[in-house]
């Protein structure tokens, strides 16, 4: 009796693994897609989301390109 509750909850765990994956894959193409959209934003909007960004520092550090439109956006510093 024994093993056969470790049996189903041993399924169990694996029909739960499963979903997360499927989850997980799901999560993953939600950020690519919003990562895409992310790029093709002008620098001029950028810089405006960033102006009400509370630590300007810190998007410094998200990738090149947000460096440099911090950099080039005098309101921040």
């Amino acid at each position: 009796h024994m093993f056969l509750s470790d049996l189903d909850q041993s399924q169990a765990i694996e029909t739960r693994l499963a979903q997360l994956a499927v989850e997980r894959a799901s999560l993953s193409r939600q950020l690519n897609t919003l990562r895409s959209s992310l790029r093709f934003l002008p620098s001029e909007i950028l810089s405006e989301v960033f102006k009400v960004t509370p630590a300007p520092l810190l998007i410094g550090a998200v990738c090149s390109r947000w460096r440099a439109v911090a950099w080039d956006t005098p309101q921040l510093w």
